[in-house]
């Protein structure tokens, strides 16, 4: 089967599954057991999650929404060269109380990637100006985390007008990312994904 007819069949079943009313769901509720009924709701909830945080990404948007219970994380920092090294040093901090051990490495580069390019947009410039970018940290569900760097009202113009602010780097590792430009304000993203743990029923 190739990857077109997958989709489309996947596609099928989830509209399928959402069409199901209370009494079909209380139907087979009463022939599942409590742990099937638990595990099932848990992936059930995660499935919903993720295809809600894809809501916007045909137009280049970030993912939308946060994973409850981690939430999310941000960090103002001057758009200097020291930033590369403070937002690394945020990222592993957070990443690690979060115990998202797995994506340390790539949270750290994609962290160092964005907000470098960033900077250098902005030093080419005026060097000796100080302006702020914003790193943001988001967890979508269990699996997946958004990396995100705004730009500032003082350097939306420079970030606007730059190229090339993604690395090959950042698009090696990453399973998505973007960069969305709205009312002439910029931010650069990516989502990492954790390996995914398959759970048997």
């Amino acid at each position: 089967m190739n990857g077109d007819n997958k989709t489309h069949l996947v596609r099928d079943e989830l509209r399928r599954i959402a069409s199901y009313d209370h009494a079909t769901l209380d139907a087979v509720a009463a022939v599942l057991d409590d742990r099937e009924i638990n595990v099932l709701a848990g992936r059930l909830g995660m499935l919903a999650a993720h295809l809600a945080s894809r809501a916007g990404l045909g137009r280049g948007m970030p993912p939308p929404g946060t994973f409850p219970g981690a939430g999310s994380e941000r960090i103002d920092l001057a758009a200097q060269w020291n930033a590369v090294t403070v937002a690394g040093w945020f990222v592993r901090r957070k990443l690690t109380a979060w115990w998202w051990y797995d994506l340390l490495f790539d949270g750290v580069l994609v962290t160092y990637e964005l907000v470098k390019a960033f900077v250098t947009a902005v030093a080419e410039d005026d060097p000796s100006r100080v302006t702020r970018l914003t790193l943001r940290l988001r967890a979508l569900s269990a699996g997946r985390l958004v990396i995100e760097v705004h730009d500032s009202p003082e350097n939306a113009h420079l970030i606007s007008a730059a190229d090339n602010l993604i690395s090959t780097q950042v698009q090696h590792v990453a399973h998505l990312y973007g960069r969305h430009e709205h009312h002439g304000r910029t931010v650069l993203w990516c989502e990492l994904a954790r390996p995914e743990l398959t759970r048997w029923i």
